[in-house]
């Protein structure tokens, strides 16, 4: 596939999300047209592997979309994908400054965030309660459950 360049002036948003002791930065960059073109990810922690790993992650994520890899399939890809840090977000997210997401990593957190902005009409449509993949107990869908704090 050949690249679709952004323009040199673009329009996009950022957030900043806190959560166990980090304060992560998303920036987007826009065609247009509004579809997602560029990713931008930074995060508090000056110098470390996981700021490196984080920037390579975004200008990959960016690459694919520049090529014509729809946000759904890293959508698909990503999210619930489990490793630290993860917890309880807080600070800064769209619709409702006082809402507190529960994201299983930046990954997760990311594309969550990134769908809820550019894809929410493409989203299925989730039950409130569904069982746990790990115990069966009832939980919140996108949610730790209550009885063994896996990820819905």
């Amino acid at each position: 596939m050949t690249e679709r360049p952004l323009p040199n002036r673009r329009k996009g948003w950022n957030q900043r999300a806190r959560f166990v002791g980090h304060t992560l930065y998303i920036r987007t960059g826009e065609y247009e047209d509004g579809t997602l073109g560029e990713v931008f990810l930074d995060i508090s922690k000056q110098g470390t592997l996981l700021r490196g790993l984080l920037n390579a992650f975004a200008i990959s994520v960016s690459i694919g979309l520049q090529h014509g890899a729809p946000l759904s399939a890293y959508y698909r890809a990503f999210r619930g994908m489990k490793f630290p840090p993860d917890g309880l977000v807080t600070a800064g997210l769209p619709d409702d400054p006082e809402r507190v997401l529960d994201c299983s990593s930046i990954p997760d957190l990311l594309v969550r965030e990134l769908a809820a902005a550019y894809m929410p009409a493409v989203l299925p449509e989730q039950p409130a309660t569904v069982p746990c993949s790990n115990c069966g107990a009832p939980a919140e869908f996108g949610c730790r459950c209550p009885q063994c704090a896996e990820m819905t």
